[in-house]
């Protein structure tokens, strides 16, 4: 993983920490919605190079507050601020980029490997976080794609050039094929694969409009990551529902679910959420200094669909929706199955852990 924090540190370097000048990225692009020509002018106060962390501590854990504690209203546009900007770049994408590239690798099918001309798009983009973990992904499965086709699609004009210079870096260190658009809206193209990263984190209660726009235009693979609390995991289940409602019998759930029947936790008060432990040093090393604590797992909450034919269940795949625990005496854990959650005994505890397949 050095290279992806060696061009981070690179490119933040360059862009964000020049003594008393403002900030200009300037990027001509035919297909920005509403605009040929965009121009990002932040005035930056920096009066040297500074330890990249130790400046942005304050702003990512302000971020950080900002993601993950309860809301009532949409976030406001931290990407106009530069401080949260960088704050993201150093550390979000960071962690963003390791949950997106864990679940392709655990859901290879969505990277179509059979496609020549490969089409993907990021839905509130930001800054490139799951492209480039896309990127990675297929840097290391050595497809042989002529050509692989990316929008950047996100509301904020300042955070698109910022995602497509990071691409653009991205693909050239790792020898890919790629061409790179970014637009404020969905445009009218049909793709591959689409990705939504921490989109209903960010929108209203009951406001998923946009990923069902999203759902529209995917030709076959939708990958959505959410983070791991209770208020936007239970967004992602309130959507699952629409999704499916309206558009079976044409549609699967390949991940995390077994099936694509009613989801046992809606309406509950639990959540869906997963966890896997983080093998970056790196990353490790930054949440032991920003938040005085190692923060030894990545926590999310996902959901993945394929637009094919309904599959009905096969009564026979589960997957652990719960942590081991201790039931009537006996050690169990929550399985997931249509409708209500099914608890299901073990002999030892160490043989099965939250978000592991199993078949009974």
């Amino acid at each position: 993983m050095q290279l992806l924090w060696d061009v981070l540190e690179n490119f933040l370097a360059k862009n964000f920490l020049h003594p008393s000048e403002n900030y200009t990225l300037s990027l001509s692009h035919r297909n920005l919605s509403h605009s040929h020509h965009v121009n990002v002018h932040w005035p930056l106060s920096h009066s040297h190079h500074v330890n990249a962390q130790a400046t942005k501590a304050p702003a990512i854990r302000q971020l950080s507050e900002l993601f993950t504690g309860n809301r009532v209203r949409k976030l406001k546009p931290y990407f106009r601020s530069p401080a949260l900007t960088q704050a993201y770049i150093a550390y979000f994408l960071p962690l963003t980029f390791h949950k997106v590239k864990f679940l392709l690798k655990d859901n290879k099918e969505v990277l179509c490997p059979s496609e020549k001309i490969l089409k993907i798009i990021d839905f509130g983009c930001g800054p490139a976080s799951a492209v480039i973990a896309l990127l990675f992904e297929l840097a290391e499965k050595k497809y042989s794609y002529e050509r692989i086709e990316i929008d950047l699609v996100d509301k904020e004009n300042s955070i698109l050039p910022i995602g497509q210079a990071l691409v653009e870096k991205f693909a050239k260190k790792l020898k890919l094929p790629v061409w790179v658009n970014i637009f404020t809206h969905i445009p009218p193209k049909k793709y591959h694969l689409s990705f939504a990263t921490n989109v209903l984190n960010e929108l209203e209660a009951f406001d998923n409009d946009p990923l069902l726009e999203l759902w529209d235009v995917t030709l076959k693979y939708m990958l959505i990551l959410e983070p791991s609390h209770r208020v936007s995991s239970q967004k992602l289940i309130r959507f699952r529902k629409r999704i499916l409602q309206q558009n079976n019998p044409n549609i699967q759930v390949l991940s995390p679910c077994c099936h694509a029947e009613a989801c046992p936790l809606y309406r509950t008060k639990h959540w869906c959420h997963f966890s896997e432990p983080v093998e970056d040093e790196r990353l490790i090393s930054l949440n032991r200094r920003i938040f005085k604590n190692p923060r030894l797992w990545l926590k999310f909450s996902y959901l993945v669909l394929k637009r094919a034919p309904y599959l009905p269940w096969d009564k026979k795949s589960y997957r652990a929706i719960g942590d081991v625990h201790l039931s009537q005496g006996k050690w169990a854990i929550d399985l997931c199955q249509p409708n209500q959650k099914k608890i299901w005994f073990i002999k030892n505890p160490k043989s099965i852990k939250r978000g592991a397949l199993t078949k009974i």
